[in-house]
């Protein structure tokens, strides 16, 4: 099914027939709908071992971002930054200056 979209008035352009896309009937989805999606295509693998994997590959990409690594998949970028001002080379990380980011965009098979 494709995206269904509305156009609203844009207010953040000064064009006056300017207009914006706002996604409709979005629905959120969980782990718990991504499994069924997968065991409902007549996979041979459990929802036992669905939800594992899926536990151990969502761990082993908090482990890589959290040492500063990227990640890169075909579904999702996902990388490290800093934000804030260091006031010389010597000065380090401090959390009430700083912040780390997270930028996440998306892979080749979600462009």
């Amino acid at each position: 099914m494709p995206i269904q979209y509305a156009l609203f008035p844009n207010p953040l352009t000064e064009g006056v027939t300017d207009q914006r896309a706002v996604i409709q009937n979005q629905e959120s989805r969980t782990i718990e709908d991504i499994i069924d999606e997968i065991v409902s295509r007549g996979s041979t693998v459990t929802r036992a071992e669905v939800l594992a994997v899926i536990e151990e590959y969502e761990a082993a990409i908090t482990k890589f971002v959290a040492n500063g690594d990227r990640v890169n998949t075909a579904l999702v970028q996902v990388s490290s930054s800093i934000s804030g001002i260091f006031s010389d080379s010597d000065d380090q990380y401090d959390h009430k200056r700083h912040q780390i980011k997270l930028n996440v965009n998306p892979g080749l098979r979600l462009k």
